[in-house]
């Protein structure tokens, strides 16, 4: 005798609800997100501009409490020209 079929247990969906508030917020907030990711993008540079000027200014200050002009020591100057 064969062995005896095994069945899946399947469970009925009563009712499938559609909300089309949140699809029509949905396709419409592409444009939204996308702006929203272009600021936070441009907040991002900002800050990290910020932070490089910082680190260009602790640099210079280092050089000039160690006695060297800024022209003599050529890892600052070699940094600030491929930076521009």
């Amino acid at each position: 005798m064969p062995p005896p079929i095994k069945r899946r247990k399947t469970s009925q969906v009563e009712e499938v609800s559609f909300d089309f508030d949140a699809r029509a917020d949905y396709l419409t907030g592409f444009q939204k997100r996308k702006q929203q990711r272009i600021k936070k993008a441009k907040a991002e540079n900002v800050e990290k501009d910020r932070l490089q000027r910082i680190e260009d200014r602790k640099q210079v200050s280092i050089v000039m409490s160690l006695g060297l002009d800024a022209e003599s020591d050529t890892s600052i100057t070699a940094t600030r020209t491929t930076e521009d």
